[in-house]
């Protein structure tokens, strides 16, 4: 998809049903690669001792949250692209657009927490293992960012319902 240079701007209006599956297919690989990312940055900080004696509760709480929504985000994909390949139905226009609202949702969230709550004596700026936790935030704030565009998605997918 070519993405707009807005968060959730995307224009769906000329796509064809194709277009939707490929624009599916290729977030489940960003999707999958960006999880692997933020995993393993994760795992790095945990094993020297970083993430459970720096990071606030609050924001390891918001993260394992994000990562979850993913994760189930590509589960919902991989069964829509499934399920559209023998009919597109309402229920895909409603799950495209619960992915784009959570997505909202993971970005207000994690937003507010970095710049409101993330308490200034944990932004230790200079630390290699700070920089990190810099990556983990935009990295997780830019796929919540990606997923609001499937809900225009998903209205461009409601001119498809009914079609076998």
């Amino acid at each position: 998809m070519a993405k707009g240079i807005h968060a959730g701007m995307t224009d769906y209006s000329h796509q064809t049903l194709g277009d939707i599956r490929d624009d599916i297919n290729n977030e489940i690989k960003n999707l999958k690669s960006d999880i692997e990312y933020l995993e393993t940055n994760i795992q790095n900080l945990i094993s020297n001792n970083y993430w459970d004696t720096n990071v606030p509760n609050n924001f390891k709480g918001q993260i394992a949250y994000c990562l979850r929504a993913y994760k189930t985000a590509i589960k919902e994909f991989n069964e829509i692209l499934k399920e559209i390949e023998v009919k597109v139905e309402q229920h895909h226009v409603n799950r495209l657009k619960r992915i784009a609202q959570t997505a909202n949702e993971i970005n207000v969230a994690i937003g507010k927490l970095w710049h409101q709550d993330y308490n200034e004596n944990f932004k230790d700026y200079g630390n290699p293992n700070f920089t990190k936790i810099e990556y983990i935030y935009s990295t997780t704030r830019d796929v919540a960012i990606n997923l609001l565009d499937f809900n225009n998605a998903a209205y461009r997918l409601e001119d498809y319902i009914g079609k076998s």
